[in-house]
C-alpha cells in the first residue's frame, strides 16, 4: 500500500512538473531574443520650437508623450552638459538663491535650451513621468555631453567624483535625501555618452565608466553615441579601451556629409560591424543606426532619410550584414521633430517603427509583435562579455535556473522510485 501511494505521488509530481513547464518556461530560454526591432528616441531639447522662429506656436513634446507611445522602446533624456564634483553639487543644492522646485534640474543642466518659458519640469514631474515610462516597459537612459557645452573631466579624480555624484543622485538607495534627487525616487536604466569635444583629455572617461560600473552594478547600461566616421576623433580612446565596454552604440549616421551618412552610398555600417567583431571586448554589443527625425538644420545639417523605400533598403542592408548579431534598431534625434514630421504619412517615429517591425516570428527587446511583454526589461545585455556567442546574460541565468530545477526534480524522482522499489 505504501509503495502504491509513493508511485501515485511520483506520477502526480511528474504530471505537475510537465504541466508547469509548458507554462513557465520563458519563450526565449534558448537565448535567441532578438534586438533588431528597437526604436530609441532622444528627448529633452524640444528642437521643434527652434525650428519655428516665425511665431507659429508648436506644442512641445513632453516626456509622458513618449512614455505612452508603444512605438518607442528606449527613451534618452538629453543632455547633462555640466560635470560637477561632490563639493560643488551640494553647494548648488544648498544655495538659498536657487532653492526652488527646479533646483536639482538647474544644478546639472539637463534641459539646457530649446524650451519655452512655460515648460516647467520640476524634479517631481520628472520622477513621475519616468516612473510612467518604466511602467510602460521603456528603457530610460540619461545622456551626457552633446554638440555644445564645455563638459569634460580635467583629471581622473574629477571623473570618479562625478560618477559618485551620479550615484548619489540616481542610485537606487536612500543615502541622499529624496528631495535633493533630480528625479526624486525614479530610477534610470543607464547612461549615454555623446562626447563631441576634446576640451580635456578624454582618457579620463575610462575611469568614469569604471566607477559607474562599480557604483551601479552590472545591470546598469552604458551607451555611447559616436559619429559614424571611423575612428571617432572624440570617443575612439573609449571605444578601443580594453578596460571598459559599452552595451549599446547609437552611431550618428548623419551630419557627416558623404563620408558615412546612412542616406549615401558611403554608408559605413560594415566598418562598425568590423569594429564590434574585432576591436572591442563586448561580444553582445548592439549597434543602432542613428538618424535625424526631420530635415532642416535644426535636426541635422545632412543625413535625413525622406524616402520610405530608402529607409527600408538601409534596414535590410544592416540586417543582412551582421544584423542577426549586432543590429539593435534605430535611434532618432529627436522626439519633438519626429512627432511633428509627417513626410511618411503618419508621424516619423511611428512610421520608422513600422519599417523596423518584422513580418512574422521575431521579437523585440523581449516583446512580441503585438507589443506584449514576454521577457523582462532586464533581458538587455549587461554583464562583462568575453564569451564567443551572442547570448543574453539574463536568458542564460533563466536557463541556469531551469537546469537547477531539473536537477532537483530528477533527484526527488529518483528518491521516490528508490523508496517505491
Amino acid at each position: 500500500m505504501r509503495s502504491l501511494f509513493k508511485t501515485a505521488l511520483l506520477c502526480t509530481i511528474l504530471f505537475g512538473y510537465c504541466y508547469a513547464k509548458s507554462f513557465l518556461l520563458p519563450v526565449n530560454a534558448s537565448n535567441e531574443t532578438k534586438w533588431q526591432n528597437n526604436l530609441a528616441v532622444y528627448w529633452g531639447q524640444n528642437s521643434i520650437e527652434l525650428d519655428h522662429d516665425d511665431g507659429k506656436h508648436v506644442e512641445y513634446t513632453r516626456l509622458i508623450d513618449i512614455c505612452d507611445d508603444p512605438n518607442v522602446d528606449i527613451v534618452i533624456i538629453s543632455f547633462v552638459d555640466e560635470f560637477l564634483t561632490v563639493e560643488n553639487s551640494f553647494q548648488i543644492h544648498n544655495d538659498d538663491v536657487n532653492h526652488n522646485n527646479n533646483i536639482a534640474i538647474n544644478a546639472i543642466s539637463i534641459l539646457r535650451n530649446g524650451f519655452s518659458d512655460d515648460f516647467d519640469y520640476s524634479p517631481q514631474t520628472f520622477g513621475e513621468e519616468i516612473e510612467e515610462c518604466k511602467l510602460n516597459e521603456k528603457i530610460v537612459l540619461l545622456s551626457f555631453g552633446g554638440d555644445t557645452g564645455s563638459y569634460g573631466f580635467d583629471s581622473e579624480e574629477h571623473a570618479i567624483e562625478f560618477a559618485d555624484v551620479l550615484y548619489q543622485w540616481f542610485g537606487n538607495h536612500s543615502e541622499v535625501n529624496m528631495s535633493k534627487k533630480p528625479f526624486r525616487n525614479a530610477a534610470i536604466n543607464g547612461i549615454d555618452l555623446d562626447i563631441e569635444n576634446s576640451q580635456y583629455n578624454n582618457v579620463y572617461y575610462i575611469g568614469f565608466i569604471k566607477r559607474i560600473r562599480e557604483n551601479f552594478g552590472p545591470e546598469f547600461l552604458i551607451a555611447g553615441a559616436p559619429q559614424c566616421l571611423y575612428p571617432d576623433e572624440n570617443m575612439d580612446v573609449l571605444l578601443t579601451s580594453e578596460e571598459i565596454y559599452f552595451d549599446i552604440l547609437f552611431i550618428q549616421f548623419y551630419n557627416n556629409g558623404y563620408d558615412c551618412n546612412a542616406n549615401t552610398n558611403n554608408f559605413n555600417w560594415n566598418t562598425w560591424v568590423d569594429y564590434a567583431a574585432n576591436h572591442q571586448p563586448n561580444k553582445q554589443l548592439k549597434l543602432f543606426m542613428g538618424l535625424p527625425a526631420s530635415d532642416g538644420e535644426i535636426a541635422a545639417e545632412n543625413g535625413y532619410i525622406d524616402d520610405k523605400a530608402l529607409l527600408k533598403d538601409k534596414i535590410n542592408f544592416v540586417e543582412e550584414n551582421g544584423g542577426d548579431k549586432w543590429f539593435g534598431g534605430i535611434s532618432l534625434w529627436e522626439a519633438s521633430l519626429g512627432y511633428n514630421n509627417y513626410d511618411f504619412g503618419g508621424n516619423y517615429i511611428e512610421e520608422v517603427k513600422k519599417e523596423l517591425l518584422p513580418t512574422s516570428g521575431d521579437v523585440s527587446l523581449g516583446k512580441d509583435n503585438t507589443g506584449e511583454q514576454n521577457e523582462s526589461d532586464d533581458d538587455i545585455v549587461h554583464n562583462p562579455r568575453d564569451q564567443t556567442d551572442d547570448k543574453l546574460t539574463s536568458s542564460s541565468s533563466l536557463t541556469k535556473k531551469n537546469n537547477n530545477n531539473n536537477f532537483l526534480f530528477i533527484f526527488l524522482a529518483s528518491f521516490l522510485i528508490h523508496e517505491s522499489c
